[in-house]
């Protein structure tokens, strides 16, 4: 029988390594991608049956969407990151809302976090409010005041895909009392659209996460249960040359993208691609440019019961 979680770490080294903190904080600044107008903050609230009375983790919660949403419906959320620029966007985020956060160090956006020297715990947030903590997936998060049973439900929305997941799918189980909720990719990456992929000569790799973090989760013990969300996602620029530069990285995220086919080859197509599919749009009175579809992101959104 394969071990699920050894076959996980044993391919973790032929992936795309993953981005560091320091990349997490740049992107932090111009992280404009849109989902279709709540789309997918509904349909993974309406999946995790959170109803606007529980306490929720939101582990790896980047800018704050999901944590300001559950807390603007009465949930008391932990919102954690390892990414200080996303948690001051996060802090921006709520702001704009009306979110109030707890104070969970001496000061928000500090770099120290020693045990203990908390002014609110995470069993103690009040309703309506999110206590930002700067805390990875690797970090002992009984030093952040996470212990086992911390929160009703623990969840990580787009996040889990990390070099050890098994150790952060026991995790997310260990601090919940009720549920955990995961959504993982099931397509080709999020970072790429297929379309304009397809369109350079370049052939992506699809995801196999989800069954990894289904049977792993099978493995601990929990009977998990898989749906899904299909997002429509657009992204606008603020000229044709801004779109094409943009979307030439694509093959940036495929290693074996110089094997395919030329930069130049690839390039051209771009171009001829752009020139039938690129439109222009009046985006917040200002004149933008955008893909004539959005792309249409599938999710695998797994959860499990917890039952402490």
């Amino acid at each position: 029988m394969i071990n699920l979680a050894e076959e996980w770490r044993r391919l973790d080294g032929r992936r795309r390594k993953p981005d560091s903190q320091d990349h997490w904080d740049e992107r932090a600044k111009s992280f404009s991608f849109k989902d279709a107008p709540d789309t997918y903050l509904r349909s993974f609230i309406s999946k995790a049956g959170i109803t606007g009375k529980e306490t929720v983790l939101d582990m790896g919660c980047g800018t704050g969407s999901l944590a300001v949403a559950l807390a603007a419906m009465g949930c008391s959320v932990v919102a954690a990151d390892f990414s200080k620029g996303m948690l001051d966007r996060l802090h921006s985020k709520a702001a704009e809302r009306g979110v109030l956060l707890e104070r969970g160090t001496s000061g928000f956006g500090s770099d120290d976090f020693p045990a203990g020297d908390f002014e609110t715990c995470p069993s103690e947030v009040q309703a309506g409010k999110i206590l930002p903590l700067h805390m990875s997936w690797e970090d002992d998060w009984a030093n952040y005041g996470l212990g086992k049973g911390s929160v009703d439900v623990a969840v990580a929305s787009r996040s889990v895909i990390t070099h050890d997941l098994e150790d952060s799918l026991k995790k997310l189980s260990a601090v919940a009392r009720e549920r955990a909720c995961v959504t993982v990719c099931t397509g080709v990456s999020p970072r790429v659209d297929a379309r304009v992929a397809r369109a350079m000569g370049l052939e992506l790799e699809r995801h196999n996460d989800a069954l990894f973090v289904f049977g792993i989760v099978s493995d601990l013990g929990y009977e998990p249960t898989v749906s899904y969300i299909h997002s429509p996602r657009t992204k606008s620029y603020i000229s044709p040359d801004e779109a094409y530069y943009s979307l030439l990285r694509t093959r940036d995220y495929l290693a074996d993208a110089a094997d395919q086919i030329s930069v130049e080859e690839s390039a051209c197509r771009l171009r001829g691609f752009l020139a039938d599919h690129l439109v222009k749009i009046d985006e917040d009175g200002a004149k933008r440019w955008t893909l004539d579809q959005p792309r249409v992101v599938p999710w695998a959104f797994i959860s499990w019961d917890v039952g402490i």
